[in-house]
């Protein structure tokens, strides 16, 4: 039984992770005489029909059906000889799901060659946070289980659903590279109808106003290649925007540089009329610098860095979107995002 589940368990984590193929041409090819020049028998004695196969997938690509010949013309292009009995072709390579493709509707002809090439759709890898945890998330009229999978990137129609909290209903896109989306959710407004005071009031006793419950702190975490990335506070004195955030490496100690402008992806803000603003300073444990700044990270450390924007609109109240543009040497260039993050004014 134990068997069993680590079974599935692993093909449930091969298909979360697995590369998807694409069938873009599937055709017959009379100008190549691979088939007639270098003829190969099946089992019944007959000539094989041979694919001309054109796919990003290196010499693991494969067929599920059996293969009589398979000749390597250059990489990334094979010859593949199967019988022309054959009713459906799956192509199979590591780390891909397999792509079966109907054989055409009046069979294969032996002796003759197809024309295939294959695409592969690269997924990226996205992560969700909200706060707090919705009733369901539907990307793409799929509804989502998870806050961490794979998906293609592109713009998508993104729905967030919670009792008693403001629908979230709005186009994402998804970028070519990781994407982080996080959300805090607004308690949903009910309106109040006033009571009616019946006439004569001999006595109106003071009315005592609610306390309001205090609000709960928001939490505005990402965790992206082993680091924690923590904004802890986001101030402004008077037209200066301050986000100050913490930073924890969880492995071994290594770099990370924090970009201003002179790298993409930048740092940056979005305000609440999509006006941008790029910073001016960026400070980094104890260093400074009007560009980027490159510092160790010591393992399980927390290090406190923070960007400082001139100039900023003085009237608004939170953070829409805010960028933080950084690199690494293992993973080259990447950003993490926040939104709407609530500014407080000095």
């Amino acid at each position: 039984m134990k068997k069993i589940c680590l079974f599935l368990i692993l093909v449930f984590f091969i298909s979360l992770n697995a590369l998807e193929f694409n069938l873009k041409e599937f055709r017959e090819l009379p100008s190549d005489f691979q088939a007639q020049m270098e003829p190969v028998n099946d089992l019944d004695m007959e000539y094989c029909t041979v694919l001309r196969v054109e796919s990003e997938v290196p010499e693991k690509l494969s067929l599920k059906q059996k293969i009589y010949k398979k000749e390597i013309i250059h990489t990334g292009e094979y010859y593949f000889y199967i019988t022309h009995k054959e009713k459906n072709i799956t192509f199979e390579a590591p780390e891909y799901l397999s792509l079966t493709v109907d054989a055409p509707q009046e069979g294969l002809k032996k002796g003759l060659v197809y024309y295939v090439r294959l695409e592969t759709i690269q997924d990226v890898e996205v992560t969700i946070n909200i706060e707090p945890v919705a009733d369901r998330v539907i990307l793409d009229s799929k509804v989502l289980d998870k806050s961490n999978f794979r998906f293609p990137p592109g713009k998508y129609r993104f729905q967030i659903e919670k009792e008693g909290y403001q629908k979230v209903d709005e186009i994402i896109e998804i970028s070519s590279k990781n994407t982080i989306f996080n959300y805090s959710l607004s308690k949903e407004i009910i309106e109040e109808k006033p009571e009616v005071v019946q006439k004569p009031v001999i006595e109106k006793e003071p009315e005592t106003e609610p306390v309001p419950e205090p609000e709960k702190p928001q939490k505005f975490i990402v965790e992206l290649y082993d680091f924690i990335f923590a904004v802890v506070s986001c101030e402004m004195v008077d037209r200066t925007l301050i986000i100050e955030f913490v930073i924890t490496n969880k492995i071994d100690d290594r770099e990370l540089d924090i970009h201003r402008k002179r790298y993409s992806p930048h740092s940056r803000i979005f305000d609440e009329a999509g006006n941008e603003y790029k910073p001016q300073t960026v400070k980094f444990a104890n260093k400074t610098n009007d560009g980027h700044i490159k510092h160790n990270l010591v393992s399980e450390i927390p290090t406190a860095a923070n960007l400082i924007f001139q100039k900023v609109n003085k009237d608004i109240k939170l953070i829409s979107l805010f960028e933080l543009g950084l690199w690494t040497k293992d993973n080259g260039n990447f950003k993490v995002s926040f939104r709407n993050i609530p500014i407080i004014k000095k």
